[in-house]
């Protein structure tokens, strides 16, 4: 338990009462515990080789994603309006929607690296031509088809992760890709602001080749993975165990309000730092300070958190997120662009492990995958209707768009905190399924 990692904590605290406890006491349960960080770094050690070299082409990647956090800012200097740039991004989200559907199927049966290289590939493609692109309906097109392909990554990814990692290594597994991901997102965007003052047209090349570098490290230093000729369970027994789940259907509404709040980082925020009056280099650092608080506080601040329950910690973290985008209202110096980072940023890594654990806690045990789809198909509705009424929002009245926001969060927060409370009480299968067990592993 965390309170026995505790040193020279009052007794007061380690019973997990904080009556009464002087505020010297109060930080010292952050700074003198020791760190569980320490303990999950130090199985790092013994995960595969196959696995670094999924994390090192994982951070290369992401390390040059650069359409969609520049995308709408790549319009405007393109002349198009916001709301133009709004449905370009709302088509990157209907190509990612669609391939939720195949992704995970074509993983299990064509081999995860066949799949994992197939998308980067044709990622590859569709990002070079975007850079290149002057025409609406030619980037709306090539918008849609990046983010088809861009979606097919991360169930390659996971399915991958789950066949060469032991069960005992997992945790510390998924810990390493996330810190990969957020190690790349922190200095990424930052180089990138500075590249796109110059050139979109080389920002996008720079992507589609570190796109191209890991589709070649997938196909020829990765495993296939463990390979299937067809699906053993399809989504109709999955459906309806989800419509007996109450606490699930209140994670997915949460979810939809929160990831509408996370496509306001790669689209209006960008446009109320332009409008402000400052370069793409600012937006670029403000998407990076993101990912380097994350490096070096989530695991930290889980532990300082772990007091709260999953359902108190999430919406408390979504209700921060939305306070903190709705401070831009107040139009404040540039410095409140950055409060108002780091307000979301804490807010996101209170909030988000403690999603993907509610939802595996919500899952049946045979169908913890398509749960997880759908999530991912939740916080696509949401990124998607965010990118489309956040941008005209922002374009009619600015102020409105960040007032939303808190909404949202607040919404978000008395969805998740007072939803249904039937954690781990998902229907079995064998239940969801009218021919029992084996008509759900046939599909």
């Amino acid at each position: 338990m965390l309170w026995r990692n505790m040193r020279f904590i009052p007794k007061n605290i380690k019973n997990g009462k904080f009556q009464n406890v002087p505020i010297h006491a109060t930080f010292s349960v952050i700074f003198v515990m020791r760190p569980a960080a320490f303990s999950m770094m130090a199985g790092f050690r013994s995960l595969p080789g196959p696995f670094w070299v999924l994390w090192g082409g994982t951070f290369i990647n992401r390390f040059a994603t650069f359409v969609m956090p520049f995308l709408t800012l790549f319009m405007k200097r393109q002349g198009f309006t916001a709301p133009e740039a709004g449905y370009a991004v709302l088509a990157y989200g209907a190509g990612g929607f669609i391939c939720s559907f195949i992704a995970g199927p074509l993983a299990d049966m064509l081999g995860r690296n066949r799949v994992l290289a197939g998308a980067l590939g044709l990622e590859a493609v569709m990002v070079f031509f975007l850079g290149r692109q002057s025409t609406f309906a030619g980037i709306t097109a090539l918008s849609f088809l990046a983010g088809f392909a861009g979606q097919g990554v991360s169930p390659a990814v996971n399915g991958l992760v789950g066949d060469i990692v032991p069960a005992d290594r997992r945790l510390q597994a998924q810990l390493a890709l996330r810190l990969a991901v957020n190690a790349g997102f922190a200095f990424g965007p930052a180089v990138a602001g500075f590249v796109a003052v110059h050139s979109y047209g080389l920002l996008f090349t720079v992507d589609a080749l570190t796109s191209l570098t890991f589709a070649c490290m997938a196909l020829f230093l990765l495993p296939r993975g463990h390979t299937t000729a067809r699906m053993h369970a399809g989504w109709r027994p999955a459906l309806t165990a989800l419509r007996h789940s109450r606490g699930m259907w209140s994670v997915l509404a949460a979810a939809v309000c929160c990831s509408f709040l996370f496509r306001q980082i790669t689209t209006t925020l960008n446009l109320e730092v332009l409008q402000r009056g400052h370069a793409e280099s600012t937006a670029g650092m403000l998407l990076s300070m993101n990912g380097l608080l994350i490096i070096c506080l989530e695991i930290p601040l889980m532990a300082a958190t772990s007091w709260l329950s999953l359902r108190a910690g999430m919406g408390a973290g979504v209700a921060l997120m939305g306070l903190s985008l709705m401070l831009n209202a107040l139009h404040g110096p540039v410095w409140m662009l950055f409060v108002c980072m780091a307000g979301f940023t804490l807010g996101e890594m209170i909030t988000l492990p403690r999603q993907a654990t509610l939802v595996v806690e919500l899952s049946p045990p045979d169908m913890r995958a398509r749960f997880a789809g759908f999530t991912g198909f939740a916080w696509v509705i949401g990124n998607m209707s965010g990118a489309l009424a956040g941008i005209n929002l922002h374009t009619w009245n600015p102020v409105v768009m960040w007032c939303l926001c808190g909404l949202m969060g607040a919404v978000a927060a008395v969805i998740i905190v007072f939803g249904h409370r039937d954690d781990g009480t998902a229907v079995p299968a064998e239940k969801a399924a009218p021919g029992g067990t084996d008509a759900v592993s046939t599909g």
